[in-house]
């Protein structure tokens, strides 16, 4: 990392700062907010598994915390999708160029924007009774983009378990095991391919601080802050982001 400027350097301690108060805050967004930022500066091969190790530490936190709520029957159901889903993102991730990868991360992420905005201040509608190749067809996907992005499956998620009528803590607590799911099988496959080496277990533990200042903001702010207004920033953000890596 000697190559790396103080600038870089602020700049994605504030991203990763910022993202995981939002993780904090909703209960998921912190691959969303960090893996694109920090792809402006550092290379996408390297960012996602970093954010990947991130989250895993923080999603075992979170997700040990309310175990007790999962709606584990559900979760059964659609593992083995999941685990397709990671196989087929980590295939592609090993196989497709970083550019290319950044790119359609770039598009991803602006349709996410406006997914996000949109939908400002209320949950994504589903039907009471979604149809299984429906449901098993959105958790494929949801793996699928969380491997090759690294992140941002969460709203695939949201739109499965809001038709499921769940109870808000139930919601939460199985957002939480299903992303924690994920992002064990994503890390496990990161380090299979040979990209969570020296470089990225330094970068980590360098960016570990400030996770966890971040998660400690998002606990504050988050009754300070409407949905409507909090959807409505992040959305800015994301926008701003997603052109930055289609112009990259």
């Amino acid at each position: 990392m000697e190559n790396v400027g103080v600038v870089q350097m602020v700049f994605c301690a504030v991203v990763v700062t910022s993202a995981f108060a939002v993780r904090s805050t909703t209960g998921f967004g912190s691959a969303v907010l960090a893996v694109p930022l920090t792809a402006l500066v550092f290379p996408l091969h390297t960012v996602i598994p970093v954010v990947a190790n991130l989250q895993l530490m923080t999603t075992i936190h979170y997700g040990t915390r309310n175990w007790r709520s999962v709606a584990w029957k559900e979760l059964l159901r659609i593992a083995p999708f999941m685990i397709g889903g990671v196989l087929a993102g980590l295939y592609l991730f090993s196989k497709l160029d970083g550019r290319i990868i950044a790119k359609g991360l770039g598009v991803f992420v602006i349709a996410y924007a406006i997914f996000a905005m949109l939908t400002a201040g209320h949950e994504p509608g589903a039907p009471r009774r979604m149809p299984w190749p429906v449901s098993a067809t959105l958790n494929t996907i949801g793996a699928l983009i969380g491997a090759l992005f690294g992140g941002a499956a969460s709203p695939f998620y949201a739109i499965y378990l809001n038709a499921l009528r769940l109870s808000r803590d139930a919601f939460r607590a199985t957002m939480t095991m299903i992303l924690l799911v994920q992002v064990a099988l994503r890390v496990a496959g990161y380090v299979g391919l040979g990209l969570v080496d020296t470089y990225a277990l330094l970068f980590t533990l360098i960016a570990f601080p400030f996770m966890m200042l971040g998660a400690r903001l998002g606990d504050v702010i988050a009754d300070r802050i409407t949905a409507l207004t909090f959807n409505r920033a992040v959305g800015v953000v994301l926008l701003v982001s997603g052109t930055a890596l289609l112009l990259k």
